[in-house]
């Protein structure tokens, strides 16, 4: 036990050594979250404006790469809505995000639509809907269907369940058949996210702000395009060679890829989620090209996580290093923050319950962070896929403080709060340092 507290303060003195603090991490989110990434999504290819940028820094730093450029190009297919972006009621012209959302999935639209207002009930009622599309077939061609939900608010919990599952298939199939598809007023318009975005819809969907749309309002002027499309994309991996055991890997990952943009008129800047990630797995391999540890430790900036983790997924099935060689990966996601802890993520697996129980050993000795959580393991980030082909993977995201709101424009470097960052990157290099000296 002596020796174990001995190399724990040895650990923390040589980082104490190296000086580190949250101005090259505050560096990296301005690059990675300013407008000229576009939202480190499909539209513009801002994902691969940003992998081009995580390479130079590589290269820069002197981190050598797992693959050839550094890149692991894989593919899958996505939706790019790029260009002007407008939605008129009447003369009324609405503010983009503000006071609508089109879905990302949606089909172009470029023109005049008849508005149609139907009752939020026929939703429920499959045999309704289907009596509707006989009545009305004519009137559906070059219509959108304008249904309030904003005063929907059932008592019944089963029926309550019922309506949500019907709104969710609103993303899969449009039940209006021949409509150009649904508008749907809502209390608070919800946040932007790209899942189910892997298949083309012949509709649109719309969110807009209850109240905007009228009873009399019975046509709109919507103008956007969106391209779908194969989307060729990367991983950007790297790795500093260990001192005594190179075969042998601690892999740091996060996702660098965020949500694009709505057109010209929104970007989603993606400041906490997860430019801070991003950053904060740059910062460590700076770190350890300075500092080579007796493992190779790899870093991988993974894309396609906000479309259901699929630049994880393709690592772990076409690994760029042995997963058995792996002994423990940590992803990083929302970084930002933190006043109120840190919450790790399969934490209690017998794997990853060392590193943890390490990680509370040191906080408790040094007071970085008012509590360290966990939480069972979830398909949530980027761990996951690495977690289910058997690797020792956790995730850790920062908890409390300042940010911008999840999938909202206003997740900007400025509202970013970076007050816990470096007792976090301290507490996580220190923690992995002192599991590797207690394995030798």
């Amino acid at each position: 036990m002596k020796k174990i507290i001995l190399g724990i303060f040895l650990i923390i003195n040589s980082l104490a050594s190296f000086s580190q603090d949250s101005s090259l991490t505050r560096k990296f989110i301005n690059h990675l979250s300013s407008p000229e990434m576009y939202g480190r999504g499909y539209s513009y290819n801002g994902d691969s404006i940003a992998a081009e940028y995580i390479k130079n820094q590589f290269v820069m730093m002197g981190v050598q790469p797992l693959e050839y450029d550094y890149h692991q190009y894989y593919g899958f297919n996505a939706f790019s809505m790029e260009g002007p972006v407008s939605f008129t009621i009447s003369v009324r012209k609405l503010s983009p995000f503000k006071d609508y959302r089109i879905a990302p999935f949606s089909k172009t639209m470029n023109k005049s639509v008849r508005i149609i207002h139907v009752d939020s009930k026929i939703l429920i009622y499959p045999e309704k809907i289907k009596n509707f599309n006989q009545k009305h077939g004519k009137e559906l061609s070059g219509s959108m269907i304008y249904i309030d939900i904003s005063k929907l608010n059932p008592k019944d919990n089963d029926l309550k369940k019922t309506y949500q599952t019907e709104l969710g298939r609103l993303n899969m199939k449009n039940p209006f058949e021949g409509s150009l598809g649904v508008i749907i007023g809502v209390k608070e318009l919800p946040c932007w996210a790209l899942s189910n975005t892997d298949f083309q819809r012949n509709y649109a969907v719309i969110y807009v702000s209850s109240g905007i749309i009228e009873k009399k309002d019975k046509s709109a002027e919507i103008s956007f395009d969106n391209d779908f499309g194969h989307h060729k994309t990367q991983n950007v991996c790297g790795f500093v060679k260990g001192i005594q055991q190179p075969d042998s890997f601690i892999v740091y990952t996060a996702h660098y890829d965020h949500l694009g943009s709505m057109g010209d008129s929104v970007i989603f800047f993606g400041a906490h989620d997860n430019a801070s990630g991003t950053a904060t797995v740059l910062n460590l391999a700076n770190y350890y090209q300075n500092h080579p540890s007796y493992y190779s430790i790899a870093f991988l900036l993974l894309s396609g996580e906000e479309t259901g983790l699929r630049g994880s997924s393709y690592f772990a099935k076409n690994p760029l290093i042995p997963l058995e060689k792996i002994k423990l990966l940590i992803n990083l996601d929302m970084m930002g923050g933190g006043d109120a802890g840190i919450m790790v993520v399969n934490g209690q697996h017998p794997l990853t319950k060392p590193f943890v129980d390490k990680m509370i050993e040191i906080n408790n000795h040094n007071q970085y962070l008012d509590t360290i959580k966990t939480r069972p393991n979830s398909a949530n980030s980027d761990h996951f896929p690495f977690s289910e082909k058997g690797v020792p993977a956790l995730f850790i995201f920062a908890m409390g403080g300042k940010t911008g709101n999840y999938h909202h424009w206003s997740d900007t470097s400025a509202n970013c709060s970076l007050a816990k960052w470096e007792e976090i990157f301290w507490l996580i290099v220190s923690s992995t340092e002192a599991i590797i000296t207690e394995q030798h």
